[in-house]
């Protein structure tokens, strides 16, 4: 059982995670790879760039030659899994930092790290409050989102007539009416932070 949980881990390791945090790192808001297929496109090029991070690392530690100490080199299990172990924990530390886990600041505060402002948004209001910047970040992401889930649904209504046009013209209107009652909040917590 543990060969298999063993087994298990290192495919991670070797597959997914280091290329999974390095795509943080470097896409840290949600949406901005695709905005219907993120996850799909996050986990494709997490799996393509571990398997060239891992060939890499292989090559550099293949580079270093034998260990004086122990005549072998350093191309062995234990150096591999500590070397990618160490780069997934670099990736992760620099996607933590941009923003890419806003989860953490769920945990404390302290780890609340806001993601670069989306290009659309229009930088004005400086909220002081870490917590309140966190949850107002996260209320104009989401704002965005039903933005262009709203405009995916009038798209899909053009395409289709009947049963199919009125069941997205519902969800269109189901969207702006949480879009209308998001701005509601939004503007509330805004009027809130001028009047301190």
């Amino acid at each position: 059982m543990l060969g298999i949980l063993r087994a298990i881990a290192a495919l991670f390791l070797i597959f997914f995670i280091p290329g999974y945090f390095l795509v943080q790192a470097l896409f840290p808001r949600k949406g901005e790879l695709d905005r219907e297929f993120d996850t799909l496109y996050r986990i494709s090029i997490a799996i393509g760039l571990s398997i060239v991070i891992t060939i890499l690392t292989g090559f550099a530690l293949n580079f270093l030659g034998p260990n004086p100490d122990t005549g072998i080199g350093y191309f062995t299990t234990g150096y591999i899994v500590l070397t990618l172990l160490s780069i997934s924990f670099s990736f992760f530390l620099i996607g933590w930092l941009r923003g890419a886990f806003p989860i953490l600041g769920k945990w404390h505060p302290v780890l609340i790290r806001n993601p670069p402002p989306d290009p659309r948004s229009l930088v004005g209001l400086e909220i002081r409050d870490r917590k309140k910047a966190f949850h107002h970040r996260l209320m104009v992401n989401e704002k965005f989102q039903l933005l262009d889930a709203i405009e995916d649904m009038e798209k899909k209504e053009a395409m289709h007539s009947g049963e199919m046009q009125t069941y997205y013209r519902k969800k269109q209107l189901d969207l702006q009416k949480k879009l209308k009652d998001l701005e509601a909040q939004i503007w509330e917590m805004e009027n809130s932070e001028r009047m301190v």
